[in-house]
C-alpha cells in the first residue's frame, strides 16, 4: 500500500472510531429518510445502508465522473482539507485532480468545479479526484461518521440500480437528503421519493417523511425538470448559469451503476456475474 493510500485509509479509520455524537437507535424493520446532512448527526446508523442523495449536483457529479472512467472520489468537507489531501497525494501512480464549489461556483485554482458535464471522460478517465461541495460531501463524511455499515451515493441517474442493491443488501436502509444549507430541499426530496417507491414493498414500517416524499414524487413526478428549476436550490444554478445541469440531473437510469463510499473514497462496485 502506498504512502497516499495509508494515510487516507488511517484518516477514513479515525474519524469511523472517534465518531463523537450519538442517537436514537433505528428499528430494523424501517425505512427512513433523513431532511438534511446535519441531522444526520443525531442518529446512530450502525447496521444501515445509508442511501445519500444530493441531486443539485454533488451525488450526479460523482455518478457521472466514475461512470466516465474516473479511478474514484474523495470527498472531504473543506477546501483546506482537500488542499491537505492533494499535497499527501501519489501523483505519480494515479493523477490526482481537486475538484469541487462553493455557492455553486467553482473554487478558484480547483481543476473542475461541481457541474457533471466537466467529468468528461477525457477530463477524468483513470483519475482520483479529491472533492468538496457545500452539501453533498458533507453528507457523506457525516453518515460515515455515524456508523453506517454501508455508504451509496445515488441520485436519478442510477436511482434503480442503487434500489435493487440496497434491497440486496438486505439492511436497514436510511436515505439521506443532503438538503441545501442545512435545510429541506425539494430536489432531494423528489429523489428520497422515488427510492422510497422502490424500496417500501421491502419494509414493514414507513417513518413519516418517507411516506411524505413518496407521495411528494407521487405527485410531482411527471415534470421533474420544472420542478427542479423552481426548487431554492435549482434557482441559484439557474442564476449562475448552469441550467443546464438542472435538465441533465433530472435524467432516470441514466446510468446502470452503483457507488459506494468506502475506505478508498467513493468507488463504482463491481457489477455481480
Amino acid at each position: 500500500m502506498d504512502k497516499r493510500s495509508q494515510i487516507l485509509r488511517a484518516f477514513y479509520q479515525f474519524e469511523t472510531v472517534n465518531a463523537s455524537y450519538g442517537g436514537g437507535k433505528m428499528g430494523n424493520k424501517r425505512l427512513d429518510v433523513c431532511a438534511t446532512a446535519h441531522e444526520l448527526l443525531d442518529l446512530d446508523l450502525g447496521g444501515r445502508t445509508v442511501l445519500v442523495i444530493d441531486v443539485l449536483r454533488a451525488t450526479s457529479t460523482m455518478v457521472t465522473g466514475l461512470a466516465n472512467g474516473a479511478a474514484g472520489f474523495w470527498p472531504v468537507r473543506t477546501v483546506a482539507e482537500a488542499h491537505a489531501a492533494f499535497a499527501v497525494a501519489d501523483q505519480e501512480s494515479i493523477p490526482v485532480l481537486l475538484c469541487g464549489e462553493r455557492g455553486g461556483l467553482p473554487i478558484p485554482g480547483f481543476d473542475c468545479g461541481n457541474s457533471p458535464f466537466e467529468y468528461t471522460p477525457a477530463a477524468v478517465a483513470g483519475r482520483r479526484l479529491i472533492f468538496t461541495t457545500t452539501n453533498g460531501t458533507r453528507a457523506l463524511r457525516n453518515a460515515m461518521v455515524q456508523g453506517a455499515a454501508e455508504i451509496l451515493p445515488v441520485c436519478f441517474l442510477n436511482a434503480s440500480a442503487t434500489a435493487n442493491y440496497a434491497l440486496r443488501a438486505g439492511r436497514p436502509v436510511t436515505i439521506a437528503c443532503a438538503g441545501t444549507d442545512d435545510q429541506f430541499s425539494l430536489d432531494d426530496a423528489l429523489c428520497a421519493g422515488l427510492l422510497v417507491s422502490k424500496l417500501a414493498n421491502k419494509f414493514s414500517d414507513l417513518s413519516d417523511l418517507a411516506i411524505a416524499v413518496r407521495h411528494l414524487y407521487g405527485a410531482m413526478h411527471g415534470d421533474l425538470v420544472a420542478w427542479l428549476q423552481s426548487c431554492r436550490h435549482g434557482q441559484r444554478l439557474l442564476r449562475i448559469g448552469a441550467g443546464a445541469d438542472i435538465a441533465y440531473c433530472s435524467q432516470l437510469d441514466l446510468f446502470d451503476v452503483v457507488a459506494r463510499y468506502g475506505p478508498n473514497g467513493v468507488t463504482l462496485i463491481p457489477p455481480a456475474r
